[in-house]
């Protein structure tokens, strides 16, 4: 069975310098919390963020996620901020339920958001999840940190396996034109830099790691330890094709 792997990189930064601001006389302290709604965030954590403006004199902030229970509500995640931060987020892995945030100082303001009900939905098939299982072994022998299996880049990935089955081509470019980071663009991730994988002909998940893994170009996107998330997308017809996104966010 013929099989084939390509490879790309695509690497971009921005910074802007603000002007500094006039001085200003001082005002006087209006100082207040405020809680976000918890929400999904697209690496699989329920993510609340508590914040403190208008505030003069410094003090911690907490901020906790609450889920909604039959009996007394049970607060699933609490962080503390040291003392003056403005802003702090509290981070949990996704459970079906309802949600709210409540976040205080040590000054006694309190804020509490409004609740919401959250579904967890697992990102990819099966074995797309076992090159994802199997990319994060390789990685956490070079002493990377595993690859949260993001939704857009899997979103971008699977578009493109479909696309090479169903119009009969192998390439990191789209026939009509668009490359790689156009894809992944399109889905709204945002990024700092980007890889992409492609095969075709491996049968197995493992089959397909390994080729990579035997590819100096393909290895070393695996091995970036730079990079944060990862998308798979698998077609076997025609194929099988398989395209691995990376992304640091």
């Amino acid at each position: 069975m013929k099989r084939a792997l390509g490879l790309a990189v695509s690497l971009s930064g921005i910074a802007i310098l603000a002007p500094a601001a006039p001085a200003q006389a001082a005002v006087p302290d209006e100082c207040r919390v405020t809680a976000g709604t918890p929400r999904l965030a697209a690496d699989g954590m329920i993510k609340a963020t508590g914040t403190r403006t208008g505030c003069q004199e410094p003090a911690t902030l907490r901020v906790r996620i609450w889920k909604v229970l039959t009996g007394p509500d049970r607060a699933v995640k609490s962080v503390v901020s040291p003392p003056g931060a403005g802003r702090l987020t509290a981070s949990v892995r996704c459970a079906n339920g309802v949600f709210y945030t409540t976040v205080t100082d040590s000054l006694g303001r309190v804020a509490r958001s409004k609740a919401v009900r959250l579904s967890c939905t697992t990102v990819g098939t099966a074995i797309e999840n076992e090159v994802v299982r199997l990319t994060n072994l390789e990685r956490a022998k070079a002493g990377c940190k595993p690859l949260v299996h993001d939704r857009r880049l899997r979103q971008a990935a699977y578009a493109h396996s479909a696309d090479m089955s169903a119009r009969n081509y192998f390439s990191h470019t789209s026939l009509d034109g668009r490359t790689f980071v156009d894809r992944i663009e399109a889905t709204g991730y945002r990024y700092t830099a980007l890889a992409e994988n492609i095969a075709k002909g491996h049968p197995t998940a493992q089959a397909v790691v390994r080729g990579w893994m035997d590819s100096p170009g393909h290895r070393s996107n695996i091995l970036d330890c730079r990079f944060t998330h990862i998308g798979v997308g698998y077609v076997k017809a025609g194929g099988p094709y398989w395209t691995q996104t990376f992304g640091r966010s």
